[in-house]
């Protein structure tokens, strides 16, 4: 995949072409910093991803400490690996964790 493909599928996002409910942080940010950073206008693709983003400065701002962010984001990073590692693998579940095993909801 090349430079040109992937500006495609992520474009960087402006007040013009934010999604709506994206807008409400590029506003802020634009306010705050006189204009719209590239990585938020990336992020903008996914509301989501932008406040869990967003999320991260306003712990900093509330007075969490910077290696208390690093220790959230490696124990996130971490059940992204048990999550993926037990998909592959397919790690069947273990009869302790029955009990609060996730099942799917009936159609109705």
């Amino acid at each position: 995949m090349n430079a040109e493909t992937m500006i495609d599928q992520f474009p960087i996002h402006d007040l013009a072409t934010v999604p709506e409910a994206s807008r409400p942080v590029l506003e802020a940010a634009r306010e705050g910093y006189g204009f719209v950073p590239n990585l938020l206008g990336v992020l903008a693709n996914s509301p989501v991803a932008l406040r869990a983003y967003t999320t991260l400065a306003q712990l900093l701002e509330a007075g969490f400490e910077r290696h208390q962010l690093l220790e959230v984001i490696t124990a996130l990073a971490f059940k992204t690996i048990s999550n993926y590692t037990n998909h592959l693998a397919e790690t069947p579940l273990d009869s302790a964790f029955r009990k609060t095993s996730w099942n799917p909801p009936e159609e109705v």
